[in-house]
This record gives structure tokens, sequence and C-alpha cells, in this order.
């Protein structure tokens, strides 16, 4: 009968998280593992999966934001579970452990990733990479999410504001700039990404539209639009997708969806 893993409480001051965590999480969400934790005590918070390092600390594989809520609730002492693994099945376990719970950063993963492809800074080919995160992605969607280096640095840019306005969490999916990678024009990129965001269309329908050219020429249209409303201040916007229409203040950078 196998042995049940043991659980130790250890000084938070050990515990480090890893440098290779895609997961995210809302700041509601945080807000809402804060309360939950304040109530239930250290004792019994479930145990934060770890890897011991050569120098006594403890590396967290699975469990950062229960780490990082811990430390603004000022406790002194965390429960963990220590799995005897490499530095490198830590960054493999961390990868399934959250993307098994469909809370990963988009752009988070593709560093990850690129660290390791031998087009990037590592050593291994799209297929290697497969390999090694086998029980998450097959090669051709290793490939898909390479094709994000393609992003303009504006975009990236416009992403990282983005996640700090929203909590943490980019508003948009690991499908959303697959789609938008694909297209060359790195100003247009960054139009579709503040369209995609503004109208919340989905990933399946902005790659649709991208690749009927509907949202592209929307987003040419939206452009000459500007230029006539910046005149009076504001103007109006279809989007021929989803079929809303948005007033546009261009003096505020205010975007307001009329409803019937």
């Amino acid at each position: 009968m196998d042995r049940q893993p043991e659980v130790k409480l250890v000084d938070i001051n050990l515990v480090k998280p890893n440098p290779w965590n895609c997961n995210v999480m809302s700041s509601e969400e945080f807000q809402s593992l804060l309360t939950g934790m304040s109530k239930i005590g250290e004792a019994n918070l479930p145990p934060i999966l770890c890897r011991k390092d050569e120098d006594g600390t403890y590396e967290i594989i699975d469990g950062e934001h229960r780490y990082k809520a811990a430390k603004i609730l000022g406790w002194k002492r965390i429960p963990i579970v220590v799995a005897k693994v490499s530095k490198e099945e830590v960054k493999v376990q961390s990868l399934i452990l959250n993307y098994s719970k469909g809370r990963i950063d988009p752009l988070k993963l593709f560093d990850l990733l690129y660290k390791e492809w031998e087009g990037g800074e590592g050593r291994l080919t799209t297929r290697q990479i497969a390999e090694k995160y086998g029980r998450v992605f097959d090669q051709s969607w290793v490939v898909k999410i390479l094709s994000l280096r393609r992003l303009s640095p504006k975009v990236r840019e416009f992403l990282e504001l983005q996640r700090e306005v929203n909590g943490g969490k980019i508003p948009l999916s690991l499908k959303h700039l697959i789609a938008v990678a694909k297209v060359e024009d790195e100003e247009l990129q960054l139009k579709l990404t503040k369209a995609a965001i503004e109208t919340k269309i989905s990933a399946e329908g902005l790659e649709k539209a991208i690749a009927s050219r509907r949202f592209i020429k929307t987003i040419k249209e939206s452009s000459r639009e500007r230029k006539r409303g910046e005149s009076i201040g504001e103007s109006y916007i279809k989007c021929t997708k989803c079929g809303k229409t948005y007033l546009v203040n261009w003096k505020r950078h205010k975007v307001y969806e009329l409803r019937n």
C-alpha cells in the first residue's frame, strides 16, 4: 500500500515561487481566496506542492496564489507536501497542473516555450517540446503558441497594460492572440487587438473575420471614421461581426455600446 505524502508545516520564508508559473487569477478570484483562507486558518489550508532545493528552501510546484495570500495574511508557517523531482520536472508539472485548471496566461506560456525552443533561447525542436509537455498539447499546438513571436512590441506592451487594469488577467485568450499574430501589418495587429477587446468577439469569430478580411475592413473604415469624428469629438461604429453599434468619443478615448 502506497504511503500518503507527509504534510509539513514550514516557515513561509523558506518557500519560494518557481520562475515558470503560467497560472493567472483575477483580482476578484484572489480576494475570494484571501477571504476563504482567513476563515479556515493555516492548519486547514490544502498543502502547497513543493520541491526541496539544495539550499534548504522549497520551490513551489502548485499553489503559488495560496502562498501569496498567506504572505498577505501574515502567516508565519504554511503546510506543504514535498515531491522528489528535478527543476525541469517542476517546470513540466507546474504547467500541467495549471493548464488542467484552464488558467494559463497566453504570454507567459509563450515565454516559457520560447525559452525551450531551438529557434528562440533553447535547444529543443517543436516535436521535443511537445514530447516534454506531452500531457498538455501536441506539436501542432506548440507551433501555434510559438507563432506569438510575431506579435508586435506595441501589441505586447498594450496587453501588459491590459493585464494591469484587468486585475492580472489578459482579456484575450491564447486563440485570440494566435489569430492576431497571423496578420503581418503591425499597426493593424494593434487595432485588431483593441477592437477584439472592445467588441468581445469570440476567438473563433475573430479568426473567421480576419480570414474573410471583414474585421480588417471594419478596422480600416473605423480609422477613416475616426478622422471624421475627431472634428466633432465622437462618431458611431458598427461591428460587422456582432452587429452591435458603438459610440466612440475620440477626445475622451471612450467606447460605449448602444443598446436598443
